[in-house]
Order: structure tokens, then C-alpha cells, then sequence
């Protein structure tokens, strides 16, 4: 299992949307402080489980990006990425377009619409980029607004929106799952993980891990000491399934222990070089992170 990390605007990539989503694939915004007030907001979109809808496999959303609009269900098809809302799917991405194509994407299943008339937003693809992850490509989409469609489809030059970010097949926008326009809101992605615990981060992964409401005491589970020397030991008091997941502060997963039970443990014969590490315990659906030091 690996990790992986960028900066700013520098994206990475998977080809398979299999391999994004899934029960437990999260994505994880900060919002905007001047848009949302200080201090920074966090916002967290999680599949919750998948099922089947007219044939197709769909991916149940938890949470938003800050947004008032919430779509029931994510889907796929190829490179067109869907969201289905009151009993239809309706097209959000494309990655199959290139420079110079133009993506329609309607409003009308949009609920308390912030334009009223307009019943489409036209997208016009500035550029599009191919950026190499694990030997595979993920397709990056630069596009701006270029105005609406009314329901008697006369075409408006006005800019219905003032903020833009990098489109990202299988992950949406980097302002938020839904391009700006049906999402009124201009969030942050700081992380992305799959449900088999890979990790994009958009920031240091330290940011992105360490905010967490969730601690190690309210999973009642104890790691000591801190710093640590050449091992250190895992108090599990309820014997309940947990998993342990250790990052260096590059966000690169150093080890993971899946599906422990035991009530005492000692992990034992650590390697890794000196310094800062994030320990993330996830368990009964909650995760919560721990720094520690380790030690020559």
C-alpha cells in the first residue's frame, strides 16, 4: 500500500475508479475562511455504501463540501461521471473532452438553483493534462465558465461563475466534488483516500491528518510511550477490531496492522529513521491520529 503526496496545485493519478471508490473512500476540504468565517471549516464527503440503480453501481455520499446541493449517489460510466438525484442520473464530468470542447451540464435537478431561468451551465475546457501515478494517467481538465442555457435555450455570455479550479477524473473539482456553479461554495481539497487507505493529500499530510475532532481516548485505545525508542505498545481494553496505520509526515504509509483485536500488543522491530511520525487508529467507522517521535 502506498501514499502519496503533492503540493499546491501538483496532482497525481489512478486510471480505475474501482480503485477510488468504495465503502470508506473519503474526500476531505478545508473551507475557504474569508467565504466561511474563520477559523477554516473541514468538511468531509464519505461513500457509505454501494449498490445497484437501473444497472448501473452507485456510490451512496455522506456529507457535503459546504454545499446546499447533496446528490444521493455517485456513478461512472467510462469517463463521464454522474450524480443521481430524486430518481435520475444527470452528467457532472466528462474527461473524455479536450481543449477547446464545451461540457453542458444541467441545473434543473439542482434544488434552490442561485440563477434562476438558467437551466444549464457551459463549461469551455481551456486545457488538459495527463499526470503519471504508480505507471497509469488520471486526466486533468482546466475549464472556466462561459454562461447558460434558459428552458427556451437562448444562450447567456454571462460569467456565472467567479472561481475556478483543476477538474480531477474520478475526484471532481478541486473546489469541491461539483464544479462551482451547482456548488455555491469554494472549498479546498486537502485529501483524498480510498477505501483501501491510500491518501492523496493536496496538502502536507500532516494538516490533512492530525484535524481530527476524534481521539485516541474517545476510541479507548492507549499507545505509549511517546517518544518512542525501538517499540511501543497498543492498550486495546474492549478487545474490539481496530486498524493501525503509521505515516511519515511525506504522507507515505510506512506499515499498517489490519483487523487487530488483541488487547495488549507490541509492535515491535521499528526501522524507520528519527523523527515525526502520524499514528492513525481507525475503528467502529472512526479514525483519530496521534504524533509521536522516534527515537535513535
Amino acid at each position: 500500500m502506498k501514499t502519496f503526496t503533492t503540493l499546491g496545485f501538483l496532482l497525481f493519478s489512478l486510471t480505475s475508479f474501482a480503485q477510488f471508490w468504495g465503502v470508506g473512500t473519503q474526500w476531505t476540504y478545508t473551507g475557504d475562511p474569508i467565504l466561511n468565517g474563520f477559523p477554516n471549516t473541514l468538511d468531509i464527503v464519505t461513500i457509505t455504501e454501494d449498490t445497484i440503480i437501473d444497472n448501473r453501481t452507485v456510490y451512496k455520499l455522506n456529507g457535503t463540501c459546504s454545499c446546499k446541493f447533496k446528490p444521493e449517489y455517485l456513478s461512472e460510466e467510462g469517463k463521464q461521471m454522474y450524480y443521481f438525484y430524486e430518481g435520475d442520473f444527470h452528467l457532472l464530468y466528462d474527461f473524455s473532452l479536450v481543449a477547446g470542447d464545451t461540457l453542458r451540464i444541467s441545473t434543473t435537478a439542482v434544488p434552490d438553483w442561485m440563477l434562476e431561468g438558467i437551466d444549464s451551465l457551459l463549461f469551455a475546457i481551456d486545457s488538459v493534462s495527463l499526470l503519471p501515478f504508480n505507471g497509469e494517467n488520471l486526466v486533468v481538465q482546466y475549464a472556466r465558465s462561459v454562461g447558460g442555457i434558459d428552458s427556451m435555450g437562448v444562450f447567456f455570455d454571462e460569467d456565472v461563475s467567479e472561481f475556478y479550479s483543476p477538474w480531477i477524473e474520478h475526484i471532481g473539482a478541486r473546489n469541491c466534488l461539483f464544479p462551482m456553479g451547482l456548488c455555491e461554495k469554494f472549498n479546498k481539497l486537502r485529501c483524498f483516500q480510498t477505501a483501501s487507505g491510500e491518501t492523496l493529500n493536496f496538502t502536507i499530510a500532516e494538516s490533512c491528518l492530525i484535524n481530527s475532532t476524534t481521539t485516541l481516548a474517545n476510541l479507548d485505545i492507549r499507545i505509549f510511550p511517546n517518544p518512542i525508542p525501538h517499540s511501543f505498545q497498543i492498550e486495546n481494553p474492549e478487545g474490539t477490531t481496530y486498524h493501525l496505520r503509521i505515516y511519515d509526515l511525506n504522507g507515505r504509509l510506512m506499515d499498517q496492522q489490519l483487523n487487530q483485536q488483541a488487547i495488549d500488543q507490541t509492535y515491535d522491530q521499528i526501522e524507520w529513521p528519527t523523527g515525526m511520525y502520524i499514528i492513525e487508529i481507525e475503528k467502529e467507522g472512526e479514525r483519530a491520529y496521534q504524533k509521536m517521535m522516534k527515537l535513535e
